[in-house]
C-alpha cells in the first residue's frame, strides 16, 4: 500500500529517504480560506482558497521491525510479513 500511495503521487520511497509516514486528510468540502481557522495549507496553490481542515482519516507509517502500519483515530493495524493485516496490539 505505501509503495502504490508513494508511486502514484511521486513521493520518495520510505528506503530511498522518503518520509517516515504519510497522513490522508478528509477532503470533505473541498478547498477552503484559511481565515482563523487551523488549516492547513498549500503555499503552490495560487488562489486564496487554498486550505484543507485538519481532519485525519489515516497515517501510514512502519513499524520498527519495518511493517506497514494503518493508524486511524481508535485503533491501528500491520500488515504482516505474509501480507496478512492484522490489529496491532498495544
Amino acid at each position: 500500500m505505501y509503495d502504490a500511495i508513494e508511486g502514484k503521487y511521486r513521493i520518495a520511497s520510505f528506503k530511498n529517504g522518503g518520509p517516515d509516514y504519510i497522513t490522508i486528510y478528509k477532503f470533505g468540502d473541498g478547498y477552503k480560506k484559511e481565515e482563523k481557522e487551523d488549516r492547513l495549507c498549500f503555499d503552490d496553490m495560487d488562489t486564496e482558497t487554498n486550505c484543507i481542515d485538519k481532519d485525519i482519516l489515516m497515517t501510514i507509517s512502519r513499524t520498527r521491525e519495518g511493517l506497514e502500519r494503518f493508524t486511524f483515530s481508535d485503533s491501528s493495524y500491520v500488515i504482516s510479513g505474509d501480507g496478512v493485516i492484522k490489529p496491532e496490539l498495544k
